[in-house]
């Protein structure tokens, strides 16, 4: 069965592209210009995965995303934030551990897919390891920390690489130490993450569903 994608953007000539594009690719694609039709169509089919842009107006991106996390419904649904504003340290730190990734515009489409395809490889491995566990007896609501925490972890990893990138190479002695200050935060939180994630897999997973 074909994965489904949920597109939330609220130019309509961007969501007429990108449904083309997932589509052409296999995916069975929604789309939604704005948080009430977002919210709607969740309501009616669960999607594999939401894609969603920060810049819309009258509610943004980060808005969208507090209403999907806060509904039961939604509140597990992996999601990709996009758009050609370069993330901050403030979206990082207050969003990072909300959503499953980031893709900065403009992409070309190959990147979209294999970005997709990449998240869905390592996601389904992730459950399907999970699955077996629960199979074997252990806690469900362990191994549900467990799979937030190893999305988290991989979101925060990304966002900090990608942060890196964007400004490692800055030389003014203020925004150094603005960017100094904000890797050493976010690799605190990496390691809360991953001692958080060594306690449940060393006390409660066995060897091979922990690997």
């Amino acid at each position: 069965m074909s994965r489904v994608v949920l597109l939330v953007d609220d130019n309509e000539q961007i969501r007429h592209v990108f449904v083309r594009v997932l589509e052409n690719a296999g995916y069975r694609v929604h789309d939604a210009g704005d948080l009430e039709t977002c919210m709607s169509e969740l309501n009616q089919d669960i999607p594999d995965l939401i894609l969603l842009d920060i810049m819309m107006t009258p509610v943004d991106g980060w808005g969208i995303l507090k209403n999907i996390r806060s509904n039961p419904v939604s509140s597990t649904i992996p999601v990709y934030m996009f758009s050609g504003k370069v993330l901050m340290f403030e979206d990082i730190i207050k969003y990072g551990t909300l959503i499953d990734g980031f893709i900065k515009k403009p992409f070309v489409n190959t990147f979209l897919i294999s970005t997709l395809e990449e998240f869905f490889i390592w996601y389904e491995d992730l459950l399907t390891r999970c699955s077996r566990s629960l199979q074997m007896g252990h806690d469900k609501e362990d191994i549900s920390t467990y799979i937030t925490l190893k999305r988290q972890e991989r979101s925060i990893k990304y966002l900090d690489s990608l942060f890196r990138s964007q400004f490692g190479q800055i030389q003014n002695a203020d925004n150094l130490q603005y960017v100094n200050d904000f890797i050493s935060k976010i690799e605190a939180e990496i390691g809360t993450l991953e001692d958080k994630i060594q306690i449940i897999e060393t006390g409660i997973f066995s060897p091979d569903v922990s690997s």
